[in-house]
């Protein structure tokens, strides 16, 4: 059987263990890439993983966030100016 080349949006939801939802935000964000056939939105197999590639990055978070280490870099909260 031939390998995928496109997935839907479930699909895509199901691979990253995700909701539709959160897929659509991906897309729309522009962090995940998507071509449109018709009324649908696809995903690339090879823009899934290059997606799922940027999550690998030292000092990210699955969402994409940078992760929080403990120190603020302004003024410490609930003190005095």
């Amino acid at each position: 059987m031939a390998e995928e080349l496109l997935l839907s949006v479930l699909e895509v939801a199901d691979s990253l263990g995700v909701s539709r939802s959160t897929v659509y935000t991906l897309m729309t964000s522009g962090r995940l890439p998507y071509v449109k056939i018709g009324r649908r939105r696809l995903v690339t197999v090879e823009a899934l993983r290059a997606y799922v590639e940027t999550l690998n990055r030292p000092g990210r978070q699955p969402d994409g966030h940078e992760r929080f280490d403990g120190e603020f870099g302004g003024a410490e909260l609930g003190g005095e100016n």
